[in-house]
């Protein structure tokens, strides 16, 4: 179980241990060392412990813990078993609907919204509250790139899901926002995957224009290379 799994566990035997001094999160602490171990039922014992003393705490321990948490999280996504359904249901999201109404005017709960409930506009709020909130930015374009990849990813069938031109708009949001964005490996990337799609929407509007043969044939014809979703079908 360990090997395909080894950062997950890795990263919770990391954190339990970061935690260990800290008697407030104890439990919580527990619940990450129990879950590295593989035993489930343990951990969220421990798990139930400390959301009991949690739930009681005062809104400011809340907030602040729940942000380091969400930004560890973040910083570490192979750790997928470090939020667990009941802790996200029952503190992290009350939490964050609750700092939102006592501090509107504050970035950090809409970009914590956006990036773990999906919710765009929540991006869009706190990019307006804050044009310096790179993660905000970063999740908004790499959001923006995956519409367009979803909007693409039938092309090697001739087959264009939604609207060109939305993709269009979207390709140029995502572009303004990558542009702000610092150097770094993550702009790097965002960066890559734009201009493929940007080239992959190119061709594919100039092939519309005058059809031959399949997509990817035409693409083949004229050297231009990309890479194709493997589409599966299902039959009953």
């Amino acid at each position: 179980m360990y090997y395909w799994n080894k950062d997950n566990f890795e990263g919770l035997e990391a954190i339990a241990s970061s935690l260990q001094d800290s008697t407030d999160v104890k439990d919580f602490s527990d619940y990450c060392r129990l879950r590295a171990e593989g035993l489930r039922q343990q951990a969220f014992e421990a798990l139930s412990r400390f959301l009991f003393q949690a739930l009681n705490w005062e809104f400011e321990k809340r907030r602040n813990f729940i942000d380091w948490l969400l930004t560890v999280q973040y910083n570490n996504p192979r750790v997928h078993q470090l939020i667990p359904q009941p802790l996200m249901e029952k503190l992290v999201e009350p939490t964050l609907i609750e700092w939102m109404e006592y501090q509107p005017e504050s970035p950090i709960p809409h970009r914590w919204r956006g990036v773990y409930f999906r919710e765009f506009k929540e991006l869009e709020r706190a990019l307006a509250l804050d044009t310096t909130d790179l993660i905000a930015r970063s999740v908004a374009a790499s959001r923006l790139l995956k519409d367009v990849e979803y909007d693409t990813h039938h092309l090697c069938d001739g087959l264009f899901l939604g609207s060109e031109e939305e993709a269009e708009s979207l390709l140029e949001e995502a572009f303004a926002h990558i542009q702000r964005l610092p150097e770094s490996e993550n702009r790097s990337s965002l960066e890559t995957c734009y201009e493929q799609l940007r080239h992959l929407l190119d061709d594919w509007l100039e092939y519309k224009e005058a059809p031959q043969g399949t997509f990817p044939e035409w693409c083949k014809s004229r050297g231009r290379q990309h890479l194709w979703w493997k589409a599966v079908y299902y039959k009953k």
